[in-house]
Order: structure tokens, then sequence, then C-alpha cells
């Protein structure tokens, strides 16, 4: 009785997840925070479910994730806003909610159910992003500030941006592996319709991290495939809007951003152990530094992930930061390699990955609103396959005949 309630919420959470993973940051609290209410739920009435700790690059990947969460918690006490730090670790806790909702799932059919609602929203954001470009106007009545960038429902495009770059690579992995045609039709129409609206967001970082990611889950499933990338990425530069948003990138464009990559590095040495605490950039970088004209002086992270994490936490947790996802990149490739069901989804969570870590050099993804969720979801749908095909003792083994591949 109390698993099937436990269940009945982390698949309510889950169902809502689908509808606002990329289109309501307030839906997408509301239902991170009932997945994680459920995982809670679970862990109290059941204990630790071993099997999800059994691969020994997953201990690993969570040993290091706890050490994480440990320092960032240690670097709170010497915050100046101490209450957007404890907001901040609240919030990356529910980023290992998520994932862990994901591999308590009971059924395959449930996580199938769950793609097909995002992928159904991300069509839905690019259409509206489409038009909102095309008619320099916003339905909802929000006002453009600057040049028209697609944001969908969400309130920025970079928002939508970061998440539609995570999740691209991953659904094109699906689109390669699916073997149903109407599944693979439909995937490959969301996967589509996902590349014109990250077209239309004009994020550059997050263009750059999933041509990357693109290429090499291409690479590694089938380099027939590279010819096709090639010419679809050459499409959008037939579109002026691209090209002028490539042609604006110089030094001369980019001097905020320099000026902050310059200084950062100062700060981190000044609180080298400890860093200055989550989600303290922004009181602390433009109070030491004042010199960028006020238009400047919003930004949250320093536009670099690495830099951002070494600021915050030090450079323990810099360091725990990269071994964390080291182990778990290590876990996806010896999944990918067993050729399993689990192999598909696994070179999709390996894209998403990659695009997260390249485009974390030139922004922040980390802080970003949706792309660490969308991460944490795919992470979470890869561990969910490798428990579920490789381990005979789990008790979801006779899902087999329910194999993706």
């Amino acid at each position: 009785m109390k698993g099937t309630v436990v269940q009945k919420i982390i698949w309510f959470g889950m169902f809502l997840l689908g509808i606002f993973l990329f289109s309501s940051k307030a839906g997408l609290d509301t239902a991170v925070s009932i997945i994680s209410f459920g995982v809670i739920g679970w862990f109290l009435f059941f204990g630790i479910p071993e099997e999800i700790f059994a691969d020994k690059d997953l201990q690993r990947f969570f040993l290091t994730s706890a050490v994480f969460l440990f320092l960032g918690l240690l670097s709170i006490v010497g915050a100046v806003d101490k209450f957007s730090a404890w907001k901040r670790l609240v919030t990356i806790l529910g980023y290992y909610g998520l994932l862990l909702g994901v591999c308590l799932l009971k059924e395959e059919k449930t996580l199938r159910q769950i793609l097909i609602i995002l992928v159904g929203v991300v069509i839905l954001e690019a259409i509206f992003g489409a038009l909102q470009v095309l008619a320099h106007r916003d339905i909802l009545g929000r006002p453009f500030t600057e040049s028209v960038r697609a944001c969908g429902t969400l309130s920025y495009p970079n928002d939508l941006g970061f998440a539609l770059g995570v999740f691209l690579p991953f659904l094109f992995a699906l689109f390669l592996g699916e073997k149903d045609f109407s599944r693979r039709i439909f995937y490959l129409g969301g996967f589509l319709f996902g590349l014109l609206g990250l077209i239309l967001t004009f994020t550059r970082g997050a263009w750059l991290g999933t041509a990357l990611a693109l290429f090499l889950v291409a690479t590694l499933k089938n380099k027939k495939l590279l010819l096709w990338l090639v010419l679809l990425g050459l499409l959008p530069l037939f579109f002026s809007p691209v090209r002028q948003r490539l042609q604006s990138t110089s030094l001369k464009s980019e001097y905020s951003r320099q000026y902050i990559w310059k200084h950062t590095p100062e700060l981190i040495k000044q609180k080298l152990f400890l860093g200055w605490g989550l989600d303290n950039f922004k009181p602390v970088f433009f109070k030491k530094y004042p010199d960028l004209p006020e238009s400047e002086k919003g930004h949250f992270h320093p536009h670099n992930l690495y830099l951002n994490i070494a600021f915050q936490t030090g450079i323990f947790g810099l360091a725990t930061f990269l071994l964390m996802f080291f182990f778990l990149f290590k876990f996806l490739i010896s999944q990918f390699r067993q050729k399993t069901a689990a192999a598909v989804v696994s070179l999709g969570a390996i894209g998403s990955l990659v695009d997260f870590l390249v485009h974390g050099l030139v922004d922040e993804p980390w802080r970003a609103y949706q792309a660490p969720e969308v991460l944490f979801f795919v992470i979470g749908v890869a561990i969910w396959y490798s428990l579920r095909y490789r381990q005979e003792k789990s008790p979801f083994a006779d899902q087999r005949k329910n194999c993706l591949l």
C-alpha cells in the first residue's frame, strides 16, 4: 500500500515534469518538489534501493555528489547572501531528487509516456518560438527589449536554448535507436522542431555544445550520418539573422565577459578552499569590481561553469564537481559498450553531458533553470535502463519484452 502511494506521487510529479520541463519555471519547481517528496517517502518506508548503487562508477558518482553538496553547504558559512545560498542548495538537491525519482519508476511504459509528453511540448515550444520571431512580438504580451529571439513560454531565450541544447542529443539517439516506425518518426519530428527552436533562440553556446554532441553521437552510432548532420548544420547559415549573430561574436562585442573572466580568478584566490558561497557571484563581484556599466551588473554568474563552481565552492568543490561527472562518463560509456537496451539511452546521455560541459566553457548551464533538470532527467533514464536490462536480480527484469532496441 505504501509503495503504491509513493509510486503514484512520483508518477504524478513526472507527469507534471513532462508538461513543464520546457514550458514553465513555476510548474517545473512544483514537479521536482513532488518527485523529491515521493523519493523521500520511498527512502523512509523502504530504505535506499541497493540496485541503484550496485555499479562501482555509480557509487563513486553519488559519493562525489554527496561530497560536492557538503562542500556547497560549507561554503554558505562565508556567504554574503546566505538566503540565496540556501535556496541554491535546495535547488541542487532537487536535481538529485529528480534523478532518483526516475530511477524508482516501476514501468518502462511510464518513461515512454513522459518522453512523448516532453517531445510534444518541445514541438509546441519551437512552433511558438518561431511565431515570436516571425511576428516580432510575443502573443503573451511580454515586451522584447532586444533583437527578437525565441523563448517560447519561458521568460528568457537562453532558458529555452540551454534546455534544448541538452535534450536534443538525447532525442537524436532515441531516434536512431527506436525500431517502432511511428515513434521513430515522432522523435525525428521532435528533433527537427527542437533544432529549429534552438537556432531561433540564438544561444551561441548551445549551438556549439549541441553541434559537438550531435557529431559525437553520430560518430559512435553510425558515421554515415555525419554528412547529413553537416548539411543540416549548413542550412541555418542561409538565414541572415544567424549569420549576423555569428558575425557579432568578437572580442570587442564580448568585452563584459572578458572583463568578468579576467577578474573572477582573482576572487577565487581570495577564498581558494571554501569559496564565496553558492549563488553569491552577483553580490560579491560587482561590489569589488564596479567598473562595468549598470546594464552589465545583473549577471548571477561569470559566464563560465568551471569558474563559477570554483568561485562558489573553492578548488576542492571544482575538483569534486569534475570527478562527479568523470565517474558518470565512465558509467555511461560502459553501458554503451554493452550493446543492450541501455546502450542507446546511454549514448544519448553522453551527448547531453557533452553539450552541457562544452557549453559550460562559454556560459553557465549549471545555473540555468531548466538545463540541469533536463540533464539529470536524461541521466536518470540512462540509469533506469541500465538497472532493468543489466542486473538479473532487479525486480524489473521482467520488463525485457519492452526493450527499446
